[in-house]
């Protein structure tokens, strides 16, 4: 009994975090607020972007994604393996029957007939059974870590396919206004060309800028289509699928509330990340089954117990099966201790040892790697967000600058590559302003990300 209580606290003492060699900063450097996270906002971040459209889509993704699916069915795998591990620590009993003749030489022959019940069982004597099922466990754990990690991976990929579309989209009406204004700006100095107001060289800039920019808007058609087929690949759906429309404001790229999530980002503190972050989990839990199978082969190298035993009837005859003396019950017990294996055990021990130390450095690249996931989305964020700001000055000093110049071209106080330049300007500033936008949108949803957002995270233990 010692020794049992004694294998219960080691699995018990394997369930805390592994030790890590990465140092955990007190807070985070790329942002001024360290506002604790809700985790049910985080979560379904998704849902504090205000679109009922994308809401649709993420349910969608949810139920019929094919790598979700996959995540789904390792689980499922992992379940099946450690119900099996549960099972072999248990008795078995199996009902068998048997026939069988004897003949010896210049001697009549004997035969014998039984039927009954067998059952055995391998005692835990020092624990390695427990064990074994405890690393069952820790990777039935590291199973449901790794699902969420995929569902948490699909929901942002789902959110960024999202932006860039609404974003080409934003592009596409941008550029298809400014031709529709080409358009027009050509229409009038091949007037005043035919009239001797204009030269035959600004009718080939017209031309030249009209057709630059219709070539443009061909390319944004383009990719239009192909961000289409992209969200419909994410939700499980054919490419050709049709797609909800987004509601709001052309500039709020899908998320009619993307500027109030972004003043109401939270962002918690770093070590908030050990229990959100669902790659940290998986690999927590890989350390921890690592652990449990090396003190297990230990285990395995210590002296065994099995109990076996019969309850059934044996005769030589069908008919004597049913008599009173056909009756028959045995009962046994094996030890084994190996004593000499060649160095087998040493070897797995070895090859145990270094498991371990492999899980122990994937933690410790998985706890890097998301300290610089988010500290990178904070930076990105930040610096996207400052952009946008002077993009959309800068465009809205551009619009009417073009304005302006289409005024004073029309009253002959500028030539027409004046103009053109003018309407040019405007288009770039426009397409970089919604680009900055994008950027914004994107690197808020992969803080989120960093964040360990898209799924039910444990609470704070």
């Amino acid at each position: 009994m010692p020794l049992l209580l004694a294998a219960c606290a080691s699995v018990e003492r394997a369930a805390t975090p592994p030790d890590s060699t990465a140092e955990l900063p007190a807070r985070w450097t790329a942002t001024d607020t360290d506002r604790p996270v809700a985790n049910t906002a985080l979560a379904t971040w998704w849902q504090q972007l205000g679109s009922a459209e994308f809401n649709t889509l993420a349910e969608r993704a949810l139920t019929r994604n094919t790598s979700l699916r996959s995540a789904q069915a390792a689980l499922r795998q992992a379940r099946a393996l450690r119900a099996a591990s549960e099972a072999a620590t248990r008795p078995s009993l199996s009902l068998g029957s048997q026939a069988q003749r004897q003949q010896a030489d210049g001697m009549g022959g004997s035969t014998s007939l039984s039927l009954g019940f067998s059952a055995s069982w391998e005692a835990d004597l020092w624990g390695a059974q427990s064990l074994g099922l405890a690393a069952s466990r820790a990777d039935e754990r590291a199973a449901e870590a790794d699902l969420a990690a995929t569902r948490l991976a699909l929901l942002a990929e789902l959110g960024l396919a999202w932006t860039q579309w609404q974003a080409d989209l934003a592009r596409q009406q941008i550029t298809q206004a400014s031709l529709r204004s080409l358009e027009h700006t050509a229409s009038l100095v091949r007037w005043n060309a035919q009239a001797g107001l204009a030269s035959a060289l600004d009718v080939e800039q017209t031309v030249q800028t009209l057709e630059s920019t219709r070539a443009s808007l061909l390319a944004l058609n383009t990719q239009v289509t192909q961000d289409q087929h992209a969200i419909a690949v994410l939700t499980g759906d054919g490419p050709a699928t049709p797609l909800p429309e987004a509601s709001g404001s052309l500039m709020d790229l899908g998320w009619p509330q993307l500027d109030q999530a972004l003043s109401q980002l939270a962002t918690g503190q770093p070590a908030d990340l050990l229990r959100r972050r669902p790659d940290l989990l998986s690999a927590e839990a890989g350390v921890q089954a690592a652990w449990l199978r090396r003190r297990q082969t230990d285990r395995a190298a210590w002296p065994g117990l099995a109990l076996t035993g019969t309850l059934g009837l044996q005769a030589a005859t069908l008919a004597g099966l049913g008599q009173p003396g056909a009756a028959l019950a045995t009962l046994g017990a094996a030890a084994d201790w190996t004593l000499l294996d060649g160095g087998r055990q040493t070897a797995q021990r070895d090859q145990q040892d270094a498991a371990l130390e492999a899980a122990r450095a994937r933690y410790d690249a998985a706890l890097l790697s998301a300290l610089k996931d988010t500290e990178d989305s904070l930076v990105a964020l930040r610096g996207a967000t400052e952009r946008q700001t002077a993009l959309r000055l800068s465009a809205q000093a551009a619009q009417q600058a073009m304005r302006l110049s289409q005024a004073r071209q029309q009253a002959g106080l500028i030539n027409t590559a004046a103009l053109l330049e003018a309407q040019r300007t405007a288009l770039s500033t426009d397409l970089s302003w919604i680009a900055a936008r994008a950027d914004q949108a994107s690197h808020l949803i992969r803080t989120w990300k960093s964040l360990g957002g898209g799924w039910d995270a444990p609470a704070a233990r």
